[in-house]
């Protein structure tokens, strides 16, 4: 007994008597294996620990949904899950009693889907969501996607659709269905130009009045335009890889405070920079230009034309000129890398920074890396909350399949956990 508690002859109060929000408080500064020690105190502290841990779920072709339920039907639903992933999940969902558990969440993943339509009941249900993610999904029709989007929550206000969505039918006399409802999204990012030009429709699922932030990838000016057009409060937008060669129209971007140009690949003289900025453009504040490292060491006459453009806006503060370059395979010397490159790039940054100078903004020449999915290491992680699935891809001839489990306590919550735990894939390759 303390000498506090001798004095006033009490004992002190057990630990299940604190109130939830401090115990809540306590729980943020430990780690996940803490945690689940405590969570072994007694019921009471099992019900608080239980959300700390489960709040993220992944699920692939090889942990489904049915897997996830079987593992947990010992164990009441918590419904603590706040982030949804789904790879190459093409059947067994179990919508009903995934929501159980994941009705509270806020972000959702689908990746490598044939099937999308199978996942439309669920997200209705998920009523809480306020970020979805889309890639490498295949669509049977048009309205799929509609049907997708609109059984969206209306409290979704981040969507980002990657470059490998496709439909297997692209007929205008496809049927879709009105109804009405529309997601308000503030923040757009669309890397398919197809699946922008749809999102532009007047039927579309996904109204662009609130719009603040916006990505396009390999969109023609024109439908950038549009987009602009249809969301007046758009005040930040990253284009990547424009179609130049598709019009001669200038953006319109009048509106936009902050303007990313971004190119992968683009030949010296093809088409002036300075053509695509529309003179009327006067809320400019901030402009980001991203170009091949090639193009910058190589260009002369673009820089001149760049300026002159840029003298026009009275707003302007910042202008940022990036040379991209792709790293080496081995990432542990990209960095030294990027230092050898800066000092290669000195000459060439001192005269565009010449020639760019202005008193009324700021302008930097840098280098920076740009990794590509294929160079980084084959490697994919998939996070189970505290637990982690990791997917390694080697050109070795057979596939071996190895679940690790850390040593614990024999209890059930704690073998339940640890089974859950880390699960390595190595998966055959073709040479």
């Amino acid at each position: 007994m303390s000498p506090s508690s001798s004095l006033t002859g009490c004992s002190p109060a057990p630990l299940e008597e604190f109130p939830v929000e401090l115990v809540l408080e306590i729980l943020s500064y430990l780690g996940v294996p803490a945690i689940k020690q405590l969570s072994l105190v007694s019921s009471t502290f099992r019900h608080i620990c239980f959300p700390a841990i489960f709040q993220k779920i992944s699920f692939s072709a090889y942990k489904t949904p049915r897997n996830f339920l079987t593992d947990m039907h010992i164990l009441w639903p918590h419904s603590c899950v706040r982030k949804l992933s789904f790879t190459n999940v093409n059947t067994n969902l179990k919508p009903h009693a995934l929501l159980e558990w994941c009705a509270p969440a806020r972000e959702f993943e689908m990746w490598s889907i044939s099937n999308p339509r199978l996942y439309v009941l669920l997200l209705s249900g998920l009523t809480e969501l306020r970020v979805v993610k889309l890639d490498r999904i295949t669509f049977q029709r048009l309205a799929d996607l509609f049907e997708l989007l609109r059984s969206l929550s209306i409290k979704v206000k981040d969507v980002t659709i990657g470059d490998a969505v496709k439909f297997v039918s692209m007929s205008e006399n496809d049927p879709v269905l009105w109804t009405g409802k529309r997601i308000k999204v503030e923040k757009l990012g669309v890397s398919a130009p197809l699946v922008l030009e749809l999102l532009l429709r007047d039927d579309s699922p996904v109204e662009l009045s609130h719009l603040k932030a916006a990505e396009t990838r390999h969109a023609g000016t024109h439908t950038i335009n549009k987009l602009v057009c249809l969301s007046p409060r758009l005040v930040k937008l990253i284009i990547e890889d424009p179609l130049l060669e598709s019009n001669n129209e200038s953006l319109k971007v009048a509106a936009i405070k902050e303007l990313t140009l971004s190119f992968r690949a683009l030949r010296p003289g093809f088409t002036p920079l300075s053509d695509l900025l529309d003179p009327s453009d006067a809320n400019l504040e901030e402009l980001t230009i991203r170009l091949p490292l090639k193009f910058v060491m190589k260009e002369r006459g673009e820089w001149g034309w760049l300026a002159f453009v840029l003298s026009r806006r009275s707003k302007l503060k910042r202008v940022k000129v990036v040379a991209w370059t792709t790293p080496y395979r081995i990432h542990r010397y990209a960095e030294l890398m990027l230092n050898d490159l800066r000092l290669k790039l000195e000459p060439q940054r001192r005269r565009i920074s010449g020639i760019l100078a202005n008193s009324r903004f700021e302008v930097m020449v840098d280098v920076a890396h740009r990794f590509r999915g294929h160079q980084a290491p084959t490697k994919q992680c998939y996070n189970y909350g505290a637990f982690t699935l990791v997917v390694k891809c080697e050109t070795n001839t057979n596939a071996r399949h190895v679940l690790t489990k850390r040593s614990c306590i024999i209890h059930p919550m704690l073998m339940l956990m640890a089974r859950w735990q880390t699960l390595v894939i190595t998966m055959q390759m073709a040479h």
